[in-house]
């Protein structure tokens, strides 16, 4: 019993380091989003991106079948067909939106380097 006990403790020892470093490390990458990817969004219609700094344009030229261009963004993560997007001037702290976008055949998302 004594050894199952002791083994408990140490695993929960363990996920709560674990989760401190993931927090520490999180925080960090939080600090630098001039450093994350940027991201281009090209849509079809005008989606509604809520973040604050993201510059949306019309493009002047007709017959484009993605004519609104969105920049002024970061990419925090992607999966599932999904891009997870802030703005540039993005705080963690202040608690401001994420936006996701899905990836279809209305929406080209080019990922370009910091």
């Amino acid at each position: 019993m004594t050894v199952f006990v002791a083994g408990v403790c140490v695993f929960w020892v363990l996920t709560q380091v674990t989760r401190q470093i993931a927090l520490d490390d999180a925080r960090e990458h939080a600090r630098n989003v001039q450093g994350w990817t940027r991201v281009m969004i090209l849509g079809s219609k005008r989606p509604s991106l809520p973040a604050p700094g993201t510059v949306e344009e019309r493009l002047p030229a007709k017959d484009l079948l993605l004519p609104y261009r969105y920049t002024g963004l970061r990419l925090l993560a992607e999966g599932n067909g999904r891009y997870y997007v802030v703005p540039n001037d993005w705080k963690v702290e202040n608690g401001e939106p994420i936006c996701a976008v899905r990836e279809s055949d209305d929406v080209w998302i080019s990922l370009q380097s910091a």
